[in-house]
C-alpha cells in the first residue's frame, strides 16, 4: 500500500475538453479546462435542483457506461455530523437541463455503481446502512425492484456504507466510513469476500487505476476526528494505492451530456 497526492476530482465531457462539476449550491455545472491552466473558462450552470431545500447540497455522482450522468443529493447539516433525513433525492441526466428523479426521501446519497450491460444498479444511502441493487432499464430511464444485498448492521460490519464501485468479475468494493477498511462484496449472495484494512478511520471511496487497472486507489478524510482518532490515525485525508490485488476494474465512464 503506497501514499499519495489526492487527485482532482475530474469528469471529463465526451472528447471534448469540458469539466463536469456537482457544487454545493446543487447545481451541475461544466467549464472548459485544458488540464495544465489554472484559469478554466466558460463556466456555465445547466441545472440546478431542489431550489426549494437550500441545505442539501449534491453529493456522489457519476457517469454510468453509457455516459449518462447520475447523482444524488444529501439533506442539511443540523449540526456537525448530523444531517436532515429523508429530505434529498436521486437523480440521473440524461438530459442534464430535464433530470430525471429516480429516489425521494433519501438522506444521504452515496456510492453508485453498476453491471457494465447496465441491467443492475448499485447504490447507497449511507445513513441507511445499507447496499441496495435496483433492475435498470437504460430505455424508459426508469429503476425498479429495489433490494438489499448488505445490511451492515444485520452483519455487525463497522462503520457505514460510502463510496463503491464493481470490479471485473462483477463484485462490489465499498468504502467504510467509520470503519477503516474497504469491502469486497458478492452482489449475488451479499457474502463479504474480503476486508481491506486502511491505516485512516473515515475511508470515502475506491477506484481501480493503474496501467492495467489493477490497482485499487482510497481516498479518506479527517473531518471532525478528535485528537484520540487523530493520534490513532495520522494518515487520515491521504489517498492510499493498493497493490497485488488480483483483479481488474473498469476506467471512468466519460459523461455524455445532451446540451442541445
Amino acid at each position: 500500500m503506497n501514499m499519495c497526492a489526492p487527485p482532482d476530482r475530474l469528469t471529463s465531457v465526451g472528447d471534448i475538453p469540458q469539466i463536469m462539476s456537482l457544487n454545493t449550491e446543487r447545481s451541475l455545472t461544466i467549464l472548459n479546462w485544458d488540464g495544465e491552466s489554472d484559469k478554466p473558462t466558460g463556466l456555465q450552470t445547466i441545472v440546478t435542483v431542489e431550489e426549494d431545500k437550500p441545505k442539501n447540497r449534491f453529493n456522489d455522482g457519476k457517469a454510468d457506461p453509457s455516459g449518462k450522468v447520475w447523482a444524488g443529493t444529501l439533506g442539511g447539516e443540523i449540526s456537525p455530523g448530523v444531517f436532515e433525513q429523508k429530505v434529498a433525492a436521486f437523480y440521473s441526466f440524461k438530459n442534464p437541463r430535464s433530470p430525471v428523479k429516480h429516489l425521494s426521501n433519501v438522506s444521504l446519497s452515496n456510492g453508485l455503481t453498476w453491471t457494465r450491460d447496465l441491467k443492475t444498479l448499485y447504490y447507497i444511502d449511507t445513513l441507511k446502512g445499507q447496499i441496495e441493487a435496483f433492475d435498470n432499464d437504460p430505455k424508459t430511464e426508469k429503476i425498479s425492484n429495489g433490494r438489499v444485498i448488505v445490511d451492515f448492521k444485520e452483519k455487525g460490519i463497522l462503520g457505514n456504507p460510502d463510496g463503491l464501485t464493481i470490479d471485473t468479475e462483477g463484485k462490489l468494493w465499498v468504502a467504510n466510513f467509520n470503519g477503516s477498511q474497504i469491502l469486497r462484496v458478492d452482489p449475488t449472495t451479499g457474502s463479504v469476500l474480503r476486508t481491506l484494512q486502511i491505516p485512516a478511520n473515515k475511508v470515502t471511496c475506491a477506484v481501480f487505476g493503474g496501467a492495467n487497472l489493477d490497482e485499487l486507489y482510497v481516498t479518506t478524510a479527517n473531518i471532525r476526528d478528535t485528537p484520540e482518532e487523530r493520534g490513532k490515525f495520522p494518515l487520515g485525508g491521504t489517498t492510499f494505492r493498493v497493490t497485488g490485488l488480483g483483479v481488474k476494474g473498469y476506467a471512468g465512464d466519460k459523461a455524455v451530456l445532451d446540451l442541445e
